[in-house]
C-alpha cells in the first residue's frame, strides 16, 4: 500500500529529478517553467570543479558565483543577512575561504560583458544560526530575464572561460529535487 501511494505521488507530481535534465537547454526549460519559482539548477563540469548555478526568483533568474567567505572559525552554519554593493568591515578573527581566484572573477566579468550582461558585486554580512554577525562574503551575480535567449552559449562560455572546461568534457546537472 505504501509503495502504491509513493508511486501515485511520484506519477502526479511535477518535480524534476536531476537525471531528467540532460542538457543546458533542458536546464533552461526547467528553470523557466511557467507557474513555478524557487527552482534551481547547478550545471557542473565532469572534468573539474567548474559550475554555473541559477535560481528562479519568480520574475527573473539569479545566477550567483561565490567568490569568498570570511567568517569566524567556530561559525559552522552561516546565512546572508544584509547585502550591498560595497564591502562590509571584516569581523575580527575571521578566516578567509577563497572559492575562486581574483583572475577567475575577472574572466567571469569579461564573459558576462561579452554576452551582453552586467555583473553585480554583492557583499554580505553573514550570521550564524543564532543571528550573530560572524563574517562577510562576496559574490558576483548576474540577473537573467525569463525572456533571455542566450542561456546555452552563456553557460558554455562561463564554463570555458572561467573553469577551462567544455561540452566535450561532459556536464552533470543537479536540481532542487
Amino acid at each position: 500500500m505504501r509503495l502504491t501511494l509513493l508511486l501515485a505521488l511520484f506519477a502526479t507530481s511535477s518535480v524534476c529529478l536531476a537525471e531528467d535534465i540532460r542538457s543546458i537547454d533542458e536546464a533552461w526549460a526547467y528553470l523557466t517553467k511557467p507557474g513555478r519559482s524557487d527552482q534551481w539548477v547547478v550545471i557542473t563540469s565532469r572534468k573539474n570543479a567548474g559550475y554555473v548555478q541559477c535560481e528562479n526568483m519568480k520574475d527573473f533568474l539569479m545566477c550567483p558565483v561565490p567568490v569568498w567567505l570570511k567568517a569566524l572559525p567556530e561559525a559552522k552554519r552561516t546565512a546572508s543577512k544584509k547585502s550591498r554593493g560595497t564591502p562590509f568591515a571584516e569581523v575580527p578573527g575571521s578566516k578567509a575561504k577563497q572559492y575562486i581566484s581574483p583572475q577567475k572573477v575577472l574572466f567571469l566579468k569579461e564573459t558576462l560583458k561579452r554576452n551582453g550582461l552586467k555583473a553585480e558585486d554583492v557583499y554580505s554580512q553573514v550570521v550564524d544560526e543564532r543571528g550573530r554577525v560572524v563574517g562577510t562574503s562576496y559574490d558576483v551575480r548576474v540577473v537573467l530575464e525569463l525572456s533571455f535567449k542566450g542561456f546555452v552559449p552563456l553557460v558554455e562560455d562561463i564554463l570555458r572561460s572561467v573553469w577551462d572546461t567544455t561540452k566535450q568534457d561532459g556536464y552533470a546537472f543537479g536540481t532542487d529535487s
